[in-house]
């Protein structure tokens, strides 16, 4: 019987990778080993990750509310804010706009940083410099620390 439950468990798990896409398999494959045990492990930490995403909103100004959290890095931010902007269609504004708009949450001392790398004021940059800086810094901080 204890096999039969092993089998069912690693056979849910196994399947997952093949269901995600994006950002989203990029985080299981990042998944610490032996950290998902069971399949209520597996779903709890899955909705532990993404279950404000689900969440329904009528608010169009969820863009213009977002704030970086305690233990977010600059790359998921990243990719709440581009997810917010499908999810609102906001995509049509221009990139003033949106580069204020990503600015706007981000915390003053991640802001320093990336004003460092990127060799000045970076709200003067393309917004794809801004996003591939959010996302070098955050993938360069978690081979060391979480936070500035």
């Amino acid at each position: 019987m204890q096999k039969l439950w092993l089998f069912r468990i690693l056979s849910k798990t196994q399947m997952v990778p093949s269901t995600l896409k994006g950002a989203a398999l990029k985080w299981f494959m990042g998944l610490v080993t032996q950290s998902i045990r069971t399949w209520n492990d597996m779903k709890q930490a899955f909705l532990d990750r993404y279950l404000d995403y689900c969440m329904p909103t009528n608010h169009k100004d969820e863009v213009f509310k977002m704030m970086q959290k305690e233990d977010e890095s600059l790359e998921d931010l990243l990719e709440r804010f581009n997810y917010n902007l499908k999810r609102e269609k906001m995509n049509n504004l221009d990139e003033e706009t949106l580069k204020a708009l990503l600015l706007k949450p981000i915390r003053d001392e991640w802001i320093d940083i990336l004003n460092m790398m990127g060799k000045g004021d970076i709200s003067q940059l393309p917004l794809s410099d801004i996003a591939k800086l959010c996302v070098h810094l955050s993938r360069g901080k978690s081979k060391t620390r979480k936070g500035p």
